[in-house]
């Protein structure tokens, strides 16, 4: 009987042959679907990441492509992903079509890689013909998924892509690896060597890779378990033993940030309440995988209610119950029941980092594009080792139906995707509650000279959700472009963002705001020392004060003082802002503002505290290899353009983009 057993590598037949065509197809009916949605803006955080090309500036040399690496947040800061963005531009602003057309063309990539490994896998329990028809059903409904558009959509979502199809390719080679002989000791070590070499690689692209050992322990102890048993004892302990330590580091390293300091305490939620809460998002994402919908997807998700405890709200214990259900028939049925356990126990596994206690945001659909693999293939092998004829076609037939169904949710979601005033109108009507949505029609309206009607729209929302009154800044900006403003509204808007929660938009519309005030661009209302009180009344609430959100706020005091040619004032906002976050990449934004504004004295004070510092990491080594020849032109020169980033500083990575004080993408 076929089934759960050794593994049997029939030759192939037609049937076979018929379903690797079934590949090609899939591969040309995504593109076909998809190809809209090239036409599409950036969006989102692609605004914050692709900006750091600007330090390629067109110019390819090593020191700034070091200072272009280092840019990115983190340490190692994903410097693979950094690096594929160049494929498509070198310098920003840029347009978007290329970046979206290689996100394209590698999620289409990450379909043949689906294929290979779930035939491989599936080889292992089934006949070729089995497996490719398991292969041929999992990878098409993985490639047409509408939530697949997300990931390949947003471009600065490559990084997932990268990850992804780095696991894959090494889960197809390891599935290979044990099946092509008995594991000994030594082969082991080769095992466990090749997904080392993998996890860095995928980890390099984004930090979601250090589970590639998790996958792997799930595929090779679960779906292929009777191939490791013709292996040695010793051989299958050494590699448990090699997949079990990179999972226990991982928790370990969630553990250690369970508790929240002042940069995460940007979130409204903590710890305990995060991991509740994604007890529901999780079950939220099975649905939308198992039955897609044409509403409710997208970007925009920060409008989904954090739990507060077990029955606020009430489907809090519930969904976490049903989770741990899930989790541990898992784990007693791995034997019983191995396609079951290996769609769980790879899906949450897949989730375990951003879906653990780790201040990230609550809801994202493009964390499913590697876990909703496991599923999938699950769904594909049982439907192909079905032992009925009639019944295996059924549900093919069902199968077939429900992939053509997610094809043509793609393609009219797709058609969104193309056009911004789609995306922005169709995702505010679908979420109301969520600021990013709000935010980005009156955008949209904006740009298009409707800055009243942009207006209404972000009033009737902060009349309707009064959470949304954090938004009020952006009420301010379009006072301005309107030209009514009045010195009342701000000090009334200025108060509802001081006593909102954190909120980055507030950030960027100061910023947009404090550019107008010098230009006069808001008249009478709004001057730089009225905007300064603003600022600094934000600079006296603790989430505003220190660390990166401080310093950056500090360099905008810095530059309104320098707009009044007041050097002194403007030295001290600068060293308040060196306290506030003491990094060499904030040194070197004031010494290029002091240089470009003339004050060299202070520029000569600030060009020896550029250097990086002397701890060992990658990204010192970046910024070493970026001070050796920056590029910028020494003090004894002050009066010469020496600016490599706007003197602004870059806004510090809170999670949030205001798109109303964001230039319209190219």
């Amino acid at each position: 009987m076929r089934g759960m057993g050794i593994n049997r590598f029939d030759a192939p037949t037609r049937a076979s042959a018929l379903a690797a065509f079934a590949l090609p197809v899939a591969l040309l009916l995504t593109w076909w679907v998809t190809r809209a949605a090239l036409h599409g803006p950036f969006v989102f955080d692609d605004f914050p990441n692709l900006a750091h090309l600007d330090r390629i500036g067109g110019q390819f040399t090593l020191a700034r492509l070091a200072d272009y690496l280092q840019a990115f947040i983190g340490d190692p800061g994903r410097p693979l992903s950094a690096l594929s963005f160049l494929i498509d531009d070198t310098a920003w602003p840029s347009t978007p079509y290329g970046f979206k057309r290689t996100n394209l063309l590698l999620h289409l990539l990450g379909g043949v890689l689906v294929f290979a490994f779930v035939r491989g896998v599936a080889r292992g329990l089934l006949d070729a013909d089995r497996a490719a028809l398991a292969a041929a059903l999992a990878s098409a409904a993985w490639l047409l998924h509408p939530m697949q558009l997300s990931t390949s959509m947003l471009v600065v979502q490559r990084m997932t892509q990268l990850m992804a199809l780095t696991s894959l390719a090494a889960l197809w080679w390891a599935s290979a690896y044990v099946q092509r002989a008995p594991l000994t000791v030594r082969r082991s070590l080769g095992l466990l060597a090749g997904l080392g070499l993998a996890t860095i690689a995928a980890f390099l692209c984004k930090e979601n890779g250090a589970l590639l050992p998790l996958y792997a322990g799930v595929v090779l102890f679960v779906l292929l378990r009777d191939h490791l048993q013709a292996g040695t004892p010793g051989a299958r302990t050494l590699l448990a033993a090699g997949l079990t330590l990179p999972v226990v580091a991982v928790v370990a390293y969630i553990a250690s940030k369970s508790s929240y300091g002042t940069a995460e305490a940007l979130r409204d939620f903590g710890p305990g309440e995060r991991l509740l809460t994604q007890a529901r998002v999780l079950i939220e994402y099975l649905g939308r995988i198992a039955l897609p919908r044409l509403d409710g997807s997208g970007l925009f998700h920060d409008d989904f209610e954090a739990s507060r405890g077990l029955l606020q709200p009430g489907t809090t214990l519930p969904a976490v119950l049903f989770c741990l259900g899930l989790l541990g028939a898992a784990l007693a049925l791995r034997r019983r029941a191995p396609l079951f356990s290996f769609a769980v126990l790879w899906y949450f596994g897949g989730h375990l980092i951003e879906a653990s206690t780790l201040p990230l945001e609550l809801y994202f659909e493009h964390r499913n594009y590697l876990p909703m693999v496991g599923p999938l293939a699950a769904m594909a092998i049982a439907i192909a080792r079905l032992p009925a004829e009639g019944m295996r076609r059924t549900y093919l037939a069902a199968a077939v139906a429900w992939i053509a169904l997610c094809a043509g949710i793609t393609f009219v979601q797709a058609k969104v995707w193309a056009s911004e005033a789609m995306l922005a109108a169709i995702w505010a009507d679908e979420s109301p509650g969520s600021a990013r949505a709000v935010e980005l029609q009156a955008k949209v309206l904006a740009d298009g000279g409707h800055y009243d009607v942009a207006y209404e729209t972000l009033e009737r929302a902060m009349q309707a959700r009064p959470e949304l009154r954090r938004l009020s800044l952006d009420l301010v900006l379009l006072d301005c472009m309107r030209g009514s403003l009045t010195r009342d509204r701000l000090i009334d808007a200025g108060a509802h963002a001081l006593d909102a929660p954190f909120n980055r938009s507030s950030l960027e519309a100061l910023s947009t705001l404090l550019d107008l005030s010098i230009e006069g661009g808001c008249g009478a209302a709004l001057d730089v020392p009225t905007w300064r009180d603003l600022a600094q009344a934000f600079i006296a609430r603790p989430l505003y004060a220190g660390g990166e959100v401080g310093g950056y706020l500090w360099i905008q005091v810095a530059r309104s003082y320098l707009a009044e040619g007041n050097l002194p004032a403007a030295n001290q906002a600068l060293e308040a802002a060196y306290t506030a976050n003491p990094d060499s990449e904030l040194a070197r934004r004031a010494y290029i503002l002091s240089y470009d504004n003339g004050a060299c004295a202070m520029a000569r004070k600030w060009w020896p505290r550029q250097a990086p510092s002397a701890r060992f990491s990658f990204d010192a080594w970046l910024q070493a290899r970026a001070f050796a020849s920056n590029g910028l032109a020494p003090p004894e020169t002050c009066g010469q353009p020496a600016t490599l980033v706007p003197p602004a500083g870059s806004l510090p990575d809170t999670g949030t983009v205001n798109p109303i004080a964001t230039p319209p993408s190219g």
